[in-house]
């Protein structure tokens, strides 16, 4: 999908909805009271279709333009999703609702506006910046479940097939009557070995799932190439 969209303009937009409510009554934290892309695949930074719509790490979607508005506006800083305030350590093409938008609304180059591709190599120059960058045990793991759940949605059997079969294996363990170390004849010590396989799996997971994150930054990567 190729369109062209105004920075500047942009920016106008996510700082006047920045100061409009930042200035009011609501929790800091929440600032912005975004809501889940709409039917109408409207962005809630600038409340215009989505144009070349974005995911941020937690799971929140905006244009591409509007959360590079606020990278620029930020010094070329990490930001923060301006849902939650959490800070976004990749961002994510998301390849559906662009797809969406454009059956919805066909449309080919628009005079002042950048293309798609643009807008995706400025999102891979800011993965490459963050996406090795210190992140707080807490973000990790609540960035874990985001992508878990991209994963489900996602249409790739295979990657929820590894997910389904490492949860059957810890739970399948600690419930399998026949344990490498009986637990009523060892006491507590007979619990290691659950312990051990549970740890284990979740380990395996993680890497996984770190696996996975690295594998959607690329995707960007190879699009632009």
């Amino acid at each position: 999908m190729k369109r062209r969209h105004d920075d500047a303009a942009a920016e106008k937009k996510v700082s006047n909805t920045t100061t409009t409510t930042t200035t009011s009554n609501h929790n800091p934290a929440m600032s912005l009271n975004v809501p889940t892309p709409n039917r109408n695949f409207e962005c809630p930074l600038c409340l215009e279709t989505f144009i070349a719509a974005t995911e941020t790490s937690c799971g929140h979607c905006f244009c591409a333009p509007c959360l590079l508005s606020l990278y620029k506006s930020n010094g070329k800083q990490k930001i923060k999703c301006p849902t939650d305030r959490r800070e976004v350590s990749m961002m994510i093409p998301s390849w559906t609702i662009r797809s969406a938008v454009e059956e919805k609304n066909p449309a080919g180059e628009l005079k002042g506006y950048k293309t798609t591709r643009e807008y995706d190599e400025e999102i891979e120059e800011y993965n490459t910046t963050f996406l090795d960058a210190k992140r707080a045990v807490v973000t990790h793991i609540q960035e874990d479940f985001v992508l878990l759940g991209r994963i489900f949605r996602g249409r790739v059997l295979i990657y929820k097939i590894i997910v389904i079969a490492l949860f059957i294996l810890s739970v399948g363990y600690l419930v399998w009557p026949a344990d490498i170390i009986p637990d009523a004849e060892n006491g507590i010590i007979g619990y290691s070995d659950d312990f051990f396989v549970v740890l284990a799996t979740l380990w395996i997971l993680a890497l996984f799932i770190e696996w996975y994150r690295r594998r959607l930054a690329a995707s960007v990567h190879e699009r632009t190439n």
